[in-house]
């Protein structure tokens, strides 16, 4: 025990080794560097929203409106054609492109040859006297799978082949001089309606209907054989049947040319219909915007975007230049005020980074917005404030909100509308989340800041006298963005939380319903220390709120302090009934089995998955106290037994959330133990425990001053008296009279 105890620790922290000051130096020298890093990527990652703030914005009027201002020509600029109009243009340009052919004569003397493969086969059946008349048919079907019953009989009694030969070769030859494309090769053009068919160095266009495919060579084919064998109608059917299939494609696509062809006809097309020169007027005032003046409206505020980003000004890059600059004068105040105030999210590079983050996005969502043509105020301000709320509190939430809201409203249209509803919303976000207490406090704030921004955007645009369907194309917008927001903070807390090492009360709510598994097992296998738990976290939750602390962890906490009691429930006294075990046990033994439970409660906590603030309440909530009775007990049988032996392994309350759980298991259980107790008598028993803790300096490692023990010891002593009060006994239904007077005499 020695070799762990306190004194030893601080001599070892004393006195380290040489080298250890040097890699604590570095590591502090890259501490404190990373918070200016990540500030300066911060700034950097802003400035791609102050790109278009320069632009020089032109709105323009739909059709059927009328013009409140003459407008005048500042500079010569195009007419440009509309996308519809450009469309259209491009389909004819496409169509009047001959997708080219190329024909291909090998693959007609193939077809050929192949023929004549077979029909040499043919003859030599016919020939061959070993295959008996009646085979004959059969086999030549073999040859010919699509040649009909009929037409196989004909060729195996014909006597005069060859000229059935000559005739099938014409046919095919006939057919392949005209040239066969598939329309299938073709599936990646549209709009086709000529091709362009090369053969020996010349090239002839035709439209589509003029060139034979194969899908209708088979028709063209049949009309053929019955026209030309007109006399003779079973010899054209078996020259059909026969040449069908000795038909394939021999016109084949250039894929390479045609679409070099197409693309350079696509490129001759001229985007606009011709120029408005400078000075020249575009619309009178008071007149009716028609189809020509809003195409050169449209193609003036083009061109003015286009001479911004193409040619631009030194007053346009001066303007975004200022802006930005005031932007990180902003960013500067901001991040001074966390560093200033909230020194362990600035010394925390994880926590730093996401506070970064949280500001950031949504500026990046307004930037996207503009560029998209889609209203800034669905930019999802409230994102931010939710998260940064139940991370960090509701002030670094409110700064949050504010620095991204002005930061959006700088690099944007400055809109004082945007400002005031981003404002409204962030603000009201903060404020809500930063004080949450249960799921339906979220959905109840969600509401709330819902209801705020539509009644904010409302308000505005009333003032700002804008159409009705614009209100409402604007409060839509703001709907969607004031409900995504939240919604999508609280979806992606966990990942935060992980991330930064914090644990939201969110994340905490989920171990506070009492019918959670192992807390049901503590109310069937250790009552009585179910209901000391209940007793704490009612004493412990009520100190809380007294100083500010978090209520929910310390009620959370103060359920699961003792779930370690589970192992040995028989050896706590708020269990026992008749029996001790510790009266055969030596006091040694007896603090190891009561010590223990401790280990246990962390194991136990582990095993179903408590969060870290809860298995750290577990860990301190008896700090490294001595256990006073077994050490007293043990001492009076060996005098030289050490407090160290019966002292607990600590470590000491490393927040007041554990400081206050330990503080109420120690006066619940001093309470609970006396039964006749006043209030004067009770205070004086809280105090003196309260006292005691102090002076053992278990208080040393946790933010609890003075006024807090105060005003803690105030709100356990509004409890217990609650907990302790007496009742005015009730007399059997005989005696109700004298019992009333008995009762009177025992007041006075």
């Amino acid at each position: 025990m020695s070799d762990n105890s306190p004194k030893d620790r601080k001599a070892s922290e004393d006195s380290p080794e040489k080298s250890e000051p040097d890699r604590s130096s570095r590591r502090s020298d890259k501490s404190v560097r990373l918070p200016y890093i990540l500030f300066i990527v911060f700034v950097l990652a802003h400035a791609i929203f102050f790109i278009s703030s320069g632009e020089v914005t032109t709105s323009v009027p739909e059709i059927d409106d009328i013009a409140t201002e003459e407008v005048i020509a500042p500079f010569t600029f195009p007419v440009l054609k509309t996308e519809s109009e450009l469309l259209q243009e491009r389909n004819i340009v496409k169509r009047n492109v001959p997708v080219i052919l190329n024909y291909d004569d090998k693959i007609s003397r193939r077809a050929i040859e192949d023929f004549d493969s077979l029909w040499n086969r043919l003859e030599d059946i016919l020939e061959d006297r070993r295959i008996t008349q009646v085979s004959k048919p059969e086999s030549i079907a073999v040859l010919f799978p699509d040649l009909s019953t009929e037409s196989a009989q004909i060729l195996a009694e014909s006597r005069k082949i060859s000229q059935i030969r000559i005739e099938i070769k014409e046919v095919i030859e006939e057919i392949y001089q005209k040239g066969v494309f598939e329309w299938k090769s073709l599936e990646d053009f549209d709009s086709i309606q000529l091709f362009s068919i090369r053969r020996n160095n010349l090239e002839e266009v035709l439209p589509t209907d003029r060139v034979l495919s194969l899908e209708n060579s088979y028709s063209k084919l049949k009309n053929l054989t019955q026209d030309r064998f007109e006399d003779y109608p079973e010899k054209g059917e078996i020259i059909f049947e026969i040449t069908k299939n000795f038909l394939r494609p021999n016109l084949l696509v250039d894929y390479e040319i045609t679409q070099k062809n197409r693309n350079r006809a696509l490129e001759n097309i001229k985007p606009f219909v011709g120029y408005v020169l400078k000075d020249q007027r575009i619309v009178d005032a008071h007149e009716r915007i028609d189809e020509d003046i809003h195409r050169k409206l449209t193609s003036l505020a083009k061109a003015k975007s286009a001479r911004f980003f193409i040619k631009s000004g030194l007053s346009g890059f001066l303007r975004a230049f200022i802006k930005f600059l005031l932007g990180i004068f902003l960013l500067g105040i901001f991040t001074y005020f966390v560093a200033k105030f909230f020194p362990f999210i600035w010394e925390d590079p994880a926590k730093l980074g996401v506070l970064l983050f949280a500001v950031w996005i949504p500026g990046l969502f307004a930037f996207l917005f503009r560029l998209g043509n889609i209203p800034e105020v669905m930019t999802p301000i409230a994102f931010s404030a939710v998260l940064l709320a139940i991370l960090f509190g509701s002030e670094v939430a409110l700064a949050g909100a504010i620095i991204s809201t002005l930061l959006i409203t700088l690099a944007g249209s400055n809109s004082y509308v945007l400002l005031v509803l981003l404002l409204v919303e962030g603000v009201i976000a903060g404020l809500l989340f930063g004080r949450f207490s249960s799921r339906q406090t979220s959905i109840k704030a969600v509401f709330y800041i819902v209801i705020a921004s539509l009644i904010s955007i409302f308000s505005l645009d009333l003032v700002h006298m804008s159409e009705w369907s614009d209100i409402a194309l604007s409060s839509v917008a703001v709907l969607v963005g004031s409900i995504v927001g939240p919604i999508l903070a609280l979806a992606l807390l966990p990942v935060f939380e992980r991330f930064v090492g914090v644990v939201s009360n969110i994340t905490v709510l989920e171990y506070a319903d009492t019918n959670s598994p192992i807390l049901q097992q503590l109310a069937i296998e250790a009552p009585g220390t179910f209901h000391h738990s209940m007793v704490v976290s009612n004493l412990a939750e009520t100190a809380a709120r007294a100083v500010g602390a978090n209520p929910i962890l310390t009620r959370v906490g103060a359920y699961y302090h003792d779930i370690g009691k589970l192992v040995h429930p028989e050896y706590f006294s708020e269990n026992q009934q008749d029996t001790n075990p510790h009266e055969n046990l030596n006091p040694h033994m007896s603090f190891m089995v009561l010590s223990a439970h401790v280990k246990e409660g962390v194991r136990l906590g582990k095993m179903h998955g408590l969060p870290d603030p809860v298995l750290d309440i577990i860990r301190e909530h008896h700090g490294d106290n001595v256990m006073w009775y077994f050490y007293e007990k043990a001492k009076a049988k060996d005098s030289s037994v050490s407090e160290d032996a019966f002292k607990y392994e600590g470590p000491k309350p490393q927040s007041r959330e554990s400081a206050i759980v330990m503080l109420a298991d120690t006066v619940e259980a001093s309470v609970r133990s006396r039964d006749d107790l006043d209030k004067k008598s009770m205070e004086k028993l809280i105090s003196s425990s309260i006292d005691e803790k102090m002076a053992e300096g278990q208080f040393d490692n946790c933010e609890l001053t003075t006024r807090d023990l105060t005003l803690i010891k105030d709100a356990f002593l509004r409890i217990l008296q609650g907990v302790k009060h007496k009742r005015t006994p009730i007399p059997p239904r005989g005696d109700f009279g004298e019992g009333i007077i008995s009762n009177q005499e025992d007041n006075n």
